[in-house]
């Protein structure tokens, strides 16, 4: 079963995948396996990408997306709160050095 999921991660490595597929598929799924040069491009190029400049220019100061929980707020933001700040920067592959 590996051996089906990881041919499948290099064909969508061939179709040159936006820079969030490209960098979680490298880091999660691959586990790494191909070249740190390409793993450290890909996490470069994710920083640069809309997804995380859309979050970043939605944090606050403090650091968080306003108040803690979704249901604590009324804003009308794209990031409606820092529980959705987070679950967002988790699944576009940040983590706590970023």
């Amino acid at each position: 079963m590996i051996g089906v999921i990881e041919e499948t991660a290099a064909r969508i490595l061939e179709q040159k995948p936006e820079p969030v597929v490209l960098y979680r598929l490298l880091r999660d799924v691959l586990k790494g396996a191909y070249n740190s040069p390409e793993l450290q491009q890909a996490a470069e190029d994710l920083k640069h990408s809309r997804y995380v400049e859309e979050l970043a220019d939605e944090q606050w100061v403090d650091g968080g997306w306003g108040a803690f929980h979704s249901r604590s707020t009324r804003l009308k933001h794209k990031v409606p709160s820092t529980e959705v700040g987070v679950e967002r920067a988790l699944s576009l592959g940040l983590d706590a050095s970023h």
